[in-house]
């Protein structure tokens, strides 16, 4: 059972109410994914088999750590390498 309430409570914070301020990276990845997931559903009759990758945080900034901005990491520009090696060589085997 519901019981209403007589007191009305104000709909807008008072100036002596503190809001506080936070960063929102849970929820930004949370609605691209959810996004991402509304996308697929509109395309799986064309596609079963799409993929949906690299969804990350690039930066943030406006909270107690301060600002912060992804860096890419060893494994990764090791992995680039390789790939333009393999690319590189596959240039050179085909011209011959």
């Amino acid at each position: 059972m519901f019981e209403l309430l007589s007191k009305s409570y104000p709909s807008k914070p008072k100036d002596s109410d503190k809001i506080k301020v936070r960063t929102l990276e849970m929820e930004a990845l949370t609605a691209v994914r959810v996004a991402l997931l509304t996308v697929y559903d509109m395309c799986k009759a064309v596609d079963r088999g799409m993929v949906m990758s690299d969804v990350k945080l690039l930066e943030k900034s406006g909270d107690k750590s301060g600002e912060w901005k992804a860096t890419e990491s060893l494994a990764r520009s090791v992995l680039k390498l390789i790939y333009q090696l393999y690319i590189l060589l596959a240039v050179i085997w085909l011209a011959n």
